[in-house]
């Protein structure tokens, strides 16, 4: 009798699991709350956007929430681009958001990131001629601090020479949500800093459509999972054809229970649903049976 109860509560314990991986797979494969239709032109089969900042705050950080649906419901595969791939190069500037405050000897500029852009080098706007020492930290979402370089900036300006290093290069690219820039002003006086602009990678995504069908794109969904497609595989191929340039609508957030979307019927999902009913008759006939022994 101890063995068969044993079993039995093997048994339960795997359908619990099952139950839950089924669970967290439907939820992963849900659309985000972010939408924003593609305004495609041209035609050429293969057409390409880049991502833009409210794409990268809204997002999830690597990205593997997009997803590209067609007014029939059908998922698009499609790869993405990423803009520091050294055969890319893909990048922007824009002003930083940022405030500066002088303390002994030390000026620190905080950077607010909160669009989560990956940054490559940060350029400073600051009058006079000099030179000094700085370091950069990124600060994560919980506050911990991290080192990320030290060097020089100066501005030098004479007759006889003159030289300018005021922009502080990453090796790959930095994604904090915060940066922070401490420069030592020993017993100078503290620089005006006039400007501090963040030069970005951008991202561009790649995938193939009909002229006369429309497509949006989805994101928003924190429990989704990177999508497989069999365009990866062929990518190099496709990068080798003419492309076409959309853009993208301003995005429309709403609730995700909200969302009415058509889509054609999943029988992976149908699959899923007569797993978990069986499941739960499963567990009703073995408590019965338990609570009758």
């Amino acid at each position: 009798m101890r063995k068969e109860k044993k079993l039995i509560y093997a048994f339960i314990l795997l359908m619990v699991i099952v139950l839950g991986t089924v669970i967290r797979a439907e939820g992963s494969d849900k659309l985000g709350n972010v939408s924003r239709q593609i305004i495609i032109s041209g035609d050429n089969k293969y057409k390409t956007f880049l991502l833009d900042e409210s794409i990268y705050k809204q997002a999830k950080q690597d990205l593997s929430d997009l997803r590209i649906v067609s007014s029939k419901g059908i998922r698009i595969p499609y790869y993405i681009n990423h803009g520091n791939n050294k055969n890319m190069g893909l990048h922007s500037t824009k002003s930083a958001v940022f405030t500066v405050r002088n303390q002994e000897k030390q000026t620190d500029i905080q950077i607010n990131n909160g669009d989560c852009l990956k940054i490559k080098e940060l350029i400073l706007e600051a009058e006079g001629v000099f030179k000094r020492r700085y370091k950069v930290t990124g600060i994560d979402s919980e506050g911990q601090s991290f080192f990320l370089k030290s060097g020089e900036l100066y501005n030098l300006d004479f007759k006889e020479a003159s030289a300018k290093h005021r922009t502080i290069y990453f090796n790959e690219y930095v994604q904090y949500p915060t940066l922070s820039i401490d420069i030592y002003n020993e017993d100078d006086q503290p620089l005006v800093i006039e400007d501090v602009k963040m030069d970005y990678w951008t991202d561009q995504v790649v995938f193939a459509a009909e002229s006369q069908e429309t497509y949006m794109l989805w994101y928003g969904n924190r429990e989704a999972l990177k999508p497989s497609y069999d365009i990866e595989k062929y990518r190099t191929y496709v990068e080798k054809e003419p492309k076409d340039i959309s853009t993208l609508a301003e995005p429309i957030v709403q609730e995700i229970s909200t969302q009415r979307i058509k889509t054609p019927i999943n029988m992976q999902v149908v699959f899923n649903i007569l797993i978990v009913i069986t499941a739960v008759v499963l567990i009703v006939v073995v408590l019965k049976k338990l609570k009758n022994t």
